[in-house]
């Protein structure tokens, strides 16, 4: 009797140690090279960057969108980044129910040289304008803007300073328009400049006006900004015309470089044309020396 219990206790201990050799080896393993072969699929299609709507749309990318220090264009961006953007325009493009969000990251360490209120906002916009170059209707984009507290990357650049976002479009009246044109529309925003210098310099107040401007233009067709150079009577006639020329197109490149298209703006110079102040005061010359942006 104890010979046999001892012969099937050995039995089933060899058994143990066969079906252990037999899982090791593979040949019962079928189900746990599969798991492995799913896993490993799915770290090979993984990206840096993911932009997803639900199950409708996905799209990655292993680059981000990057900023050198007070600038709010972009650095240049790899072919996959360049595709997430080709792809998310096409998905919009067949999907006018759907928006993008564009929020724009920056910093305190950062300087805003820009028309907008802050450097996240010109930042978006950028991004929004390059959608909108390939034929995505600026209705369907919002912008929001992010004040983060990562230190810039060795002082010089901030890395993904964008974050993208899907949703509905949201129909019903917009209130931002009418108060624009009430409030805006037809009344110049008036740039000054110091004498024979070409520069600007815009207060908190204009950059919201300018905020506005961006949205009414995006908005309405037909809309447009006017931008007329001045000067004081002071010099040549000529050199006066050619100065303020030269003014009102240093301001209307100015704004094409901060997102509002050049087929939108005409600018022209009227020298010491139409003074708003006496040109027998410095005070009232340095009046006089301007240019005058009007949506129209």
């Amino acid at each position: 009797m104890n010979r046999t219990l001892y012969f099937l206790l050995f039995l089933l201990i060899a058994w143990i140690f066969l079906g252990c050799w037999l899982c090791c080896s593979g040949m019962l393993g079928g189900a746990a090279a599969g798991v492995a072969a799913v896993a490993e699929e799915d770290t090979s299609s993984s990206y840096l960057w993911s932009l997803a709507d639900g199950s409708r749309f996905t799209a990655g990318a292993n680059d981000q969108f990057d900023f050198v220090n007070s600038t709010q264009g972009f650095l240049p961006i790899e072919e996959d980044l360049n595709g997430l953007v080709a792809s998310t325009a096409t998905y919009l493009n067949a999907n006018p129910d759907r928006s993008l969000n564009i929020t724009g990251r920056y910093t305190d360490e950062e300087t805003n040289n820009t028309i907008l209120p802050t450097l996240g906002l010109a930042r978006a916009n950028q991004l929004k304008q390059l959608f909108v170059s390939k034929g995505v209707n600026s209705k369907q984009i919002t912008m929001d803007d992010n004040l983060i507290e990562t230190a810039l990357a060795g002082g010089d650049t901030l890395f993904n300073g964008i974050a993208l976002r899907f949703g509905d479009l949201v129909a019903g009246e917009d209130t931002r328009l009418p108060r624009i044109k009430s409030d805006i529309v037809g009344k110049p925003i008036t740039l000054y400049f110091p004498s024979g210098k070409q520069e600007v310099n815009l207060t908190g107040d204009q950059r919201t006006i300018f905020s506005d401007i961006i949205y009414y233009l995006d908005n309405v067709e037909g809309s447009n900004l006017t931008v007329n150079g001045y000067t004081d009577d002071r010099g040549e006639l000529s050199g006066n015309q050619r100065l303020s020329r030269k003014r009102a197109e240093f301001v209307r490149d100015y704004l094409v470089g901060n997102g509002i298209s050049t087929g939108k703006m005409t600018a022209t110079g009227f020298g010491p044309e139409n003074p708003v102040s006496t040109n027998e005061t410095s005070e009232g010359r340095a009046l006089n020396r301007r240019v005058e942006v009007t949506l129209n």
